[in-house]
């Protein structure tokens, strides 16, 4: 029974960690997108998102998602986008997204959620998890709002948006 209720406190405590970090992970996302795909939206479907947020929401670790983003980085045909670079942008969508599942530059989702685990005693491995979810989530929803009205100006918005400092 013990075992059970220090799990759930786990539970409560990443959640809450990761709760605080939205703002942050919302840039990361943000910032995903314009280092990938600024300017444009060469063939990341929709569907392609939701698949990334359903694997991300059943995932019992963070190599399950990352596994999920080098197949489609692999694939050839509608996922090809994935290993393609937009004429703006800086790298390919699905190298934008393991640079930030990756945690190896300093400013990146998983990285900022590693600190933000150690800077309250906790395994960072829960917290990172659950902040992926969250990440994954927030670049479904601002790719979809990309998709739609005036393309440029919502570049624009989403570019300040990643630029914000998160301090």
């Amino acid at each position: 029974m013990a075992a059970t209720s220090q799990v759930a406190t786990d539970v409560v405590k990443a959640t809450t960690v990761v709760e605080q970090m939205s703002d942050v992970l919302v840039r990361r996302a943000a910032q995903t997108l314009c280092d990938s795909l600024y300017g444009n939206l060469p063939g990341i479907s929709e569907a392609q998102l939701s698949n990334l947020v359903n694997v991300a929401a059943s995932a019992r670790s963070l190599y399950e998602i990352i596994a999920f983003v080098m197949y489609q980085i692999g694939r050839s045909g509608s996922s090809r986008d994935w290993n393609e670079k937009s004429e703006a942008g800086r790298c390919a969508f699905g190298e934008a997204i393991l640079r930030q599942l990756t945690g190896q530059e300093s400013q990146t989702a998983v990285a900022e959620l590693k600190d933000r685990a150690a800077n309250i005693g906790m395994p960072a491995d829960l917290v990172i998890l659950f902040g992926v979810r969250k990440y994954v989530g927030y670049l479904r929803q601002l790719h979809k709002f990309l998709q739609k009205a005036e393309l440029k100006e919502r570049w624009e918005y989403v570019r300040k948006l990643a630029e914000q400092d998160s301090h």
